[in-house]
């Protein structure tokens, strides 16, 4: 092989799966040889970076913002506990009682 046009030699490992996309890929070319189309796709083929710093950072501020929350409800839950006394209610709720009441005066007044 001394005499080859491109004596630097530069070898791939591939799954089944990758295998597949690129028979499938080359399919769709019409090229049967590997290496020409492998050569092309790394000479003309193109690169996509995605820059995703502003995305980090604004993950980590909401990061943050949930963990101020989290700590500030848990000081709230905390202090509840320290100061109220649970109390047993057995008598029946005046706030389901006054909600009633406002919706038979709304319905009165629409209808």
């Amino acid at each position: 092989m001394p005499n080859r046009t491109r004596p630097i030699r530069k070898e791939i490992c591939l799954n089944e799966q990758e295998l597949s996309v690129v028979r499938h890929k080359m399919n769709q070319l019409g090229t049967r040889n590997f290496g020409a189309y492998a050569r092309k796709m790394l000479i003309d083929g193109y690169i996509i970076k995605v820059d995703y710093t502003e995305q980090k950072k604004l993950a980590a501020a909401v990061s943050r913002i949930t963990t101020n929350i989290n700590h500030v409800c848990r000081r709230i839950f905390d202090r509840i506990l320290e100061v109220c006394v649970p109390i047993m209610f057995d008598g029946d709720s005046f706030r389901k009682s006054t909600a009633a009441d406002n919706l038979k005066r709304a319905a009165r007044l629409l209808g």
